[in-house]
């Protein structure tokens, strides 16, 4: 009986083991490096000329970015005139039409992510948001 009960408490330290070892992979899984934090910045309100050549056509817009990065506040500080100077120069190479398209405000999106990237840094700017825009 008693090489029997020294099997038992062998299984049963075999179990725990194996149960503190599974308990720990599981809570290690999903902990890999976190992403920076997500930081929105609005940068305002621009109002501008359009591209089109047969009439004068202006464009008003809301600009709310959001950024990932450590201290991405801080720089858009540090470059705000140069952003802010990419984002007027950006609405005005489009025209009413091009932006009326089903498609237009994501051609917006997407080029003014470009641009603003080669001044912040490639990835850093996640979302755009127009809360406001206007073409008159």
């Amino acid at each position: 009986m008693g090489k029997g009960k020294g099997i038992v408490w062998a299984l049963i330290l075999v179990i725990l083991v194996l149960l503190g070892g599974g308990f720990v992979w599981f809570q290690m899984q999903g902990k890999g490096p976190k992403a920076p934090p997500l930081v929105q910045v609005d940068m305002g309100e621009f109002t501008t000329n359009l591209a089109d050549l047969d009439q004068k056509r202006y464009i008003q817009a809301q600009v709310i970015l959001v950024l990932q990065g450590v201290r991405m506040e801080q720089k858009v500080g540090e470059e705000k005139a140069a952003l802010k100077d990419a984002i007027n120069t950006t609405l005005r190479s489009f025209t009413a039409a091009e932006l009326q398209r089903p498609q237009g405000e994501t051609d917006l999106k997407e080029k003014l992510q470009a641009a603003l990237e080669a001044i912040l840094g490639p990835g850093t700017v996640q979302k755009i948001y127009f809360p406001r825009l206007l073409i008159q």
